[in-house]
């Protein structure tokens, strides 16, 4: 099984085949005819941890609604997306928050992370899904924060 070791410190993670990590998108490009994207990884807390975090940083602890995000890392990845999947989305077109969220084309998707709106898109975090030796993104779904 191939590993890849992603930072160092409090949001280091290691991607395996078909592991899951949140993060941030901060673009997309075609490279060698594969679509890429670029993210930052970020780390997920709730309960205890989450209030250990917020609290560690000066932060309201516990912090509201009982999740913490956190980005000591703010290092750049790119990887590979398999085509034609649906990303799970939960802004609505119009920037009105969806909570249950729906599927979207990965290339509406693309044109939505790229676009005019495209700050309503990238201010979720989304769930990445990797797969393969390559660690491809096989899966991403928006995490729903209120």
């Amino acid at each position: 099984m191939a590993t890849t070791r992603l930072t160092q410190g409090p949001c280091a993670c290691t991607v395996t085949y078909e592991s899951r990590h949140l993060a941030y998108i901060t673009g997309t490009r075609i490279h060698r005819r594969r679509r890429r994207l670029s993210v930052d990884f970020v780390l997920f807390l709730t309960g205890w941890e989450a209030e250990d975090a917020a609290a560690a940083r000066g932060d309201e602890s516990p912090p509201p609604n009982d999740y913490y995000i956190v980005n000591d890392t703010p290092t750049i990845r790119e990887f590979s997306v398999q085509l034609g999947i649906d990303v799970h989305v939960v802004v609505n077109p119009d920037g009105t928050a969806n909570p249950e969220g729906y599927p979207m084309p990965l290339a509406e998707w693309i044109d939505a992370i790229t676009g005019p709106d495209a700050a309503l898109y990238r201010s979720n975090a989304y769930w990445l899904t990797f797969t393969g030796a390559d660690h491809t993104v096989c899966a991403i779904e928006a995490q729903w924060v209120p």
